[in-house]
């Protein structure tokens, strides 16, 4: 597509979802919400936000060094365009957007990159179940007004939650010290993905 076209397209793209979002909105008190607003808070959520998708970015680039070398600035725009595309669109489609947006620019197969997504998600999930288990089992009996039944329910399941933490996390240090094993678990991922999703690949991939 010329870039021209491209750009018209993108920007008509901009106007249509800033009307949508702005159809019923009254912009007299937008505009007044928005003069009451701190903009120190204001420039420091735009700061964290962008260093989220930074470290979001390196992390990936950090999981997807086995299939290939990638550069920063095609991961940054990738992650941004994917977590935009979840924000607007159903069904979460910003995570098979993006890695396959990444693997057309970097030239890696477009299963194994996503493949990495769902590794990156099994780390979240890791991380929200640490911090979850490390709440219920620390957290003082007095702050939480519960029942004593209910609350020993909530502390076997964080005790759960810690397990099967530690087990995920094993296993995803087992798999990276052996990249054979991402690779068979790679190629049954593209066994049960649509023939549609299995024949997008970089240029230059077979």
């Amino acid at each position: 597509m010329p870039l021209r076209v491209r750009s018209v397209l993108i920007l008509l793209l901009t106007f249509g979802l800033l009307w949508f979002f702005f159809r019923n909105a009254d912009m007299a008190q937008v505009w007044g919400e928005m003069r009451r607003a701190r903009p120190g808070l204001l420039l420091a959520a735009v700061v964290v936000t962008g260093l989220n998708y930074a470290l979001r970015a390196l992390r990936w680039q950090y999981i997807l060094s086995p299939l290939g070398e990638t550069h920063f600035a095609n991961a940054f725009r990738a992650t941004v365009i994917g977590f935009a595309a979840t924000f607007l669109l159903p069904a979460r489609a910003g995570e098979v957007i993006r890695p396959l947006l990444l693997a057309r620019r970097e030239g890696l197969p477009a299963t194994a990159t996503f493949a990495t997504i769902i590794l990156e998600r099994l780390m979240d999930m890791v991380t929200v179940l640490g911090l979850f288990a490390v709440f219920v089992l620390t957290a003082d009996p007095v702050t939480i007004s519960a029942q004593p039944a209910h609350l020993a329910r909530v502390k076997a399941g964080g005790l759960l939650a810690a397990a099967v933490a530690v087990v995920a996390m094993t296993t995803a240090f087992v798999a990276a010290g052996h990249p054979e094993r991402l690779g068979r678990w790679a190629l049954r991922i593209e066994h049960v993905l649509p023939a549609s999703v299995e024949l997008v690949h970089g240029p230059g991939c077979p």
